[in-house]
């Protein structure tokens, strides 16, 4: 119910919060079926009263876009660094829609079928294509916009394939890119289909020009190591803040120091809970790795993944009074799994199940909400947080811990007006104390 909601373009939480509401006005009035058309107004009530009429009016144009009995096509272009894929991911996840095809990605398969002497548009960058124009262009013609339409054009090809298979196969799909450019695509195209084009801009070019500044910053800052090297712990530890840390052995292998040593290390340094991981994939390695990683220190989490020799090994260090976290979850049944079994947390990863155009927030609010209904005691691990966003959201859901890299947990603390207010009180303070120095 909550996901459906959420296509009226509510938050996760607050979804989650209308659907809660929903089931207790139901339980109220001793409502143990209702139909399909029942439950619609009444989802049209609740949220009309619990968020106002704006998505009260989304929530019933959803509903119409739902009872469609041919494929939805959604194409979404616009220039580089405007958002284009963030929105496709948030539309497939609102309404549900498995398919995401990105046009750079039609470009690669392409470029494997036709050779750069065949068709070389297809072999260089969008900003650089005026450099393979083949056609003399008349006078005045932008050379980089001719050679940007020649590119659009092969591209186009294959758009419109992709939409003829989705035609055939009835599946809905979000084609996004700065491939998708208005007047390639029409209305024919997508016969036996609804296509709805949308074209992303970005007005304010200093916004703009941030979004690449994001995305480089955050395409060099990824493989550098997600949790932090022990001075990095340090460092978030000195704020005051720090509620313990968790590890893998890709992150501990970057330390270039004994597994055990560097984990003894760490557990020393944080007064909370610190996760070490096991590297065996069978219930009796797992519980022997367990036991040696508990005995190194009293504050050790053993991490296990969540399968079934996972599960096993969970049940019995539970058994031995060793604490557990599960991790690598990608599922509510995972979760639901991981607390039938007693571990002490689950780690949904949020990020990871982003990358692959799901949306990361629902899951750890169906988690939430399974284990609130159920009144599991296993804590949920909000895990693979990528940005401060996700922190904020993750408590508003109502995750118990979140753990995510230094890079994002110092941006927490950051914000520009904060640095400027501070500025310009000191630069006060300090013109008022030369004053009184005459």
């Amino acid at each position: 119910m909550a996901n459906t909601i959420m296509a009226a373009g509510l938050s996760p939480a607050r979804a989650y919060h209308v659907a809660h509401v929903i089931e207790e006005r139901l339980v109220e009035n001793n409502r143990t079926s209702v139909t399909n058309d029942e439950l619609r107004q009444i989802a049209i009530e609740t949220i009309r009263s619990e968020a106002g009429e704006r998505y009260a009016r989304s929530y019933l144009k959803w509903q119409t876009v739902s009872e469609l009995d041919v494929p939805l096509i959604i194409l979404v272009g616009g220039a580089t660094g405007v958002g284009k894929s963030t929105i496709a991911t948030q539309l497939a996840a609102r309404l549900g829609i498995v398919r995401i095809i990105s046009t750079d990605a039609i470009r690669e398969v392409m470029k494997g079928v036709f050779s750069k002497d065949i068709m070389p548009t297809l072999h260089t960058s969008s900003f650089n294509a005026d450099k393979v124009v083949r056609e003399p262009l008349p006078k005045g013609d932008d050379p980089v916009l001719a050679g940007f339409r020649e590119q659009v054009s092969a591209v186009t090809v294959g758009i419109k394939a992709l939409i003829e298979r989705a035609v055939t196969e009835g599946t809905d799909v979000i084609i996004e890119g700065a491939h998708v450019a208005p007047g390639f695509i029409k209305p024919d195209d997508a016969g036996g289909a609804v296509i709805v084009h949308l074209v992303i801009a970005v007005d304010d070019e200093g916004l703009h020009r941030s979004h690449f500044f994001v995305r480089a910053h955050e395409t060099r800052a990824r493989p550098q190591g997600r949790y932090g090297s022990l001075k990095e712990i340090q460092e978030i530890n000195r704020w005051g803040m720090l509620a313990g840390c968790t590890t893998n052995p890709t992150l501990i292998g970057k330390e270039k120091k004994p597994f055990e040593t560097h984990l003894k290390e760490i557990a020393s340094e944080v007064d909370g809970p610190v996760s070490g991981e096991v590297t065996s994939t069978d219930r009796d390695g797992m519980i022997e790795e367990g036991l040696k990683l508990a005995g190194i220190a009293p504050n050790i989490v053993v991490k296990c993944p969540v399968t079934p020799d996972g599960f096993a090994a969970v049940k019995e260090l539970g058994r031995q009074g060793i604490k557990t976290n599960m991790t690598l979850c990608f599922s509510p049944n995972q979760a639901l799994l991981a607390a039938e079994v007693g571990a002490t947390y689950i780690s949904p990863f949020l990020g990871r199940v982003d990358d692959i155009s799901n949306d990361g927030l629902a899951l750890l609010a169906e988690i939430v909400e399974v284990y609130r209904v159920q009144g599991y005691t296993t804590l949920v691990l909000a895990a693979s947080l990528r940005h401060p966003q996700h922190v904020v959201e993750s408590a508003k859901i109502g995750a118990d811990v979140a753990t995510m890299p230094f890079d994002v947990f110092s941006k927490l603390a950051n914000h520009p007006l904060t640095d400027i207010g501070l500025k310009r009180f000191l630069d006060d303070w300090d013109t008022y104390q030369k004053a009184l120095k005459g």
